[in-house]
């Protein structure tokens, strides 16, 4: 996964989309009907963490995008 750190707090989690993801109620078929959602390592994990579930699909891509390549205006070189 590209974002382990989301998978390290106590589950399941209460707080944002974790309480929409997380439950030990939630199986393999519900996670994977939510694109907020993530299956990894048999449980549900919000995608965005402890943030508001997004809207829409895209919305929750252009978060992601944010995350790896954040606007912030500083340089991010490669290598």
């Amino acid at each position: 996964s590209l974002y382990p750190h989301y998978f390290t707090h106590t589950y399941p989690g209460t707080t944002g989309c974790e309480a929409t993801c997380e439950s030990d109620d939630i199986d393999e078929a519900t996670c994977s009907g939510k694109f907020e959602c993530e299956w990894y390592d048999e449980k549900c994990w919000s995608r965005v963490g402890r943030e508001a579930c997004p809207e829409s699909p895209e919305a929750l891509d252009a978060f992601l995008a944010n995350v790896i390549n954040p606007s912030d205006g500083a340089a991010h070189q490669v290598g």
